[in-house]
């Protein structure tokens, strides 16, 4: 809802931005006095210190992508406030400040040209006849639309404020260099832009109509980034036209170079108001059916950003029950594998393996919740169901896999839930025996039956080297699978072994 973007920190870093926008394309139109300088940096500040509050009490994992902006946020915060101490004491900024200030915008502009460069490579290589990894395409296909947009506009503003100021200017020198450093930044952008926009067509052409999904997600590639396309070729265009004129005749130039700063200021304020309030994130993957290739005693190894399960893609909508066997299994390996961790010496890492624990208990809990009613016999059927099927997994390993054999303390948790349900003291023995038990653990959850609100996820979305956790990931097909419930209640319970 758009009420909700209004009432959100990024509402107000959108505010700050349109603030430093509107002063700085005002400042070439009419003079603006002295004490309008420092708000220019105030607006630079503010917006950065909100991203650091929104990183430090908002943002769930604080991985290496949020990281990245946490510190380009914590070194604008600092040269800015130093700008404003000179213009609160009548001073004027040295040029040293302007410098760090100019090179602080070419690294932010050389990060985000390596983005999207790494994402076009990346993008590149993926195959289109994988649905489990489309969320994974697509958030490197959003890279590219957002960073080559935001580099051609970057790299044309600072090109253009380098050469309206020249080699006389405050910071001499380095700001014609900063200025073509620029230019060579936004040319590797629009080159490798079109260079990708024909691979897509020619990808296209080579699928034709044979794969009806591939060939869609095929044009809505092309149609969206096609436009990228012609927006970064009509700012090269644009520019050159600048540069030739203004040499053409100098007298003019500033006048020029000043419109087309004008331009580019405009430009990036609507478009991050249209970004704002039509912030279209990219989909979660939701349960399609697909056959799971691998069992879950199997980890894939993996260091790409993007990677995750996508768990929610192998849930079948027409088949609930078997939902809940897959789900147990995964989560109970998930849960054998964080438990060396939580024993871990480190205070931590120990601290994050028990919370992801706690969030797995959680979320198959109320899976089972959900299927099992009021009915012990089929939660332990369910169960049973669960372990059966990771021991005929276990059997597919290799005979050196460290996993096999590991499936025996699965059948101990299972005697030990049984146990406990024939046990007339229930509390008693469910608390001497629920401490490293993780069947029996969740059957105390579905006892209290409090799903309303989650637990506590501080440390259970943490993945630094990963966009989304696995324990998310786990998360999330858990919700699916309950909505499917709410959808479609089962009738009886399964023997579905997956």
């Amino acid at each position: 809802m758009w009420y909700n973007r209004v009432h959100s920190f990024e509402f107000w870093r959108l505010l700050a931005l349109l603030f430093k926008r509107g002063f700085s394309a005002l400042k070439f139109v009419i003079f603006l006095p002295f004490f309008c300088i420092p708000l220019v940096y105030v607006s630079h500040g503010v917006r950065a210190a909100l991203r650091i509050y929104i990183y430090i009490f908002k943002t769930r994992n604080k991985n290496i992508g949020e990281t990245r902006k946490f510190l380009f946020s914590v070194v604008k915060v600092v040269i800015s406030v130093i700008a404003i101490g000179f213009c609160c004491a009548a001073l004027s900024i040295p040029g040293g400040v302007l410098a760090v200030f100019l090179i602080y915008g070419l690294v932010k502009l050389g990060d985000s040209c390596v983005v999207f460069l790494f994402s076009c490579f990346t993008h590149a290589r993926a195959d289109m006849r994988r649905p489990e990894d489309k969320w994974r395409r697509d958030q490197y296909f959003d890279n590219l639309v957002k960073h080559s947009v935001l580099v051609i506009i970057g790299c044309c503003m600072t090109g253009a404020t380098c050469f309206l100021q020249g080699p006389l200017g405050a910071i001499g020198v380095l700001s014609s260099l900063a200025g073509w450093l620029s230019i060579v930044i936004a040319l590797v952008v629009i080159v490798a832009s079109i260079a990708y926009l024909l691979n897509l067509v020619y990808q296209r052409h080579k699928v034709g109509n044979k794969d009806a999904t591939v060939k869609a997600e095929y044009d809505a590639a092309i149609k969206r980034f096609g436009k990228c396309c012609a927006f970064g070729l009509l700012s090269l265009v644009l520019f050159c036209t600048v540069i030739v004129v203004s040499t053409a005749f100098p007298g003019i130039a500033p006048v020029l170079w000043g419109a087309l700063i004008i331009v580019y200021l405009l430009v990036d304020a609507t478009k991050s108001v249209y970004d704002h309030f039509d912030n279209k994130k990219v989909a979660d993957p939701t349960p399609i059916g697909l056959t799971p290739k691998n069992n879950a005693w199997v980890e894939t190894k993996t260091h790409d950003y993007y990677w995750r399960k996508s768990r929610a893609n192998y849930l079948n909508p027409n088949k609930p029950e078997e939902n809940v066997i897959y789900l147990l299994k995964e989560g109970s390996v998930k849960w054998l594998k964080l438990e060396a961790k939580a024993k871990s010496v480190t205070c931590w890492e120990n601290k994050k393996a028990c919370d992801k624990q706690e969030e797995i208990v959680w979320s198959i809990a109320q899976v089972l919740y959900r299927y099992r009613g009021s009915d012990n016999h089929k939660l332990a059927g369910f169960i049973l169901d669960a372990v059966e099927s990771l021991q005929e997994d276990e059997q597919t390993l290799p005979h050196d896999s460290k996993e096999r054999g590991r499936s025996a303390i699965f059948v101990t948790y299972y005697d030990e839930l049984l146990c406990s349900m024939a046990s007339s003291a229930d509390n008693e023995t469910q608390s001497r025996g629920s401490q490293d038990n993780f069947f029996i653990k969740v059957s105390q959850v579905i006892q209290h039956g409090q799903f309303d609100s989650r637990p506590g996820r501080a440390e259970s979305s943490q993945a630094f080297f990963k966009k989304h956790s696995d324990t998310d990931d786990l998360a999330d097909a858990c919700s699916y699978a309950v909505k499917l419930f709410e959808a479609q209640p089962p009738t009886h319970a399964s023997s579905y072994h997956c």
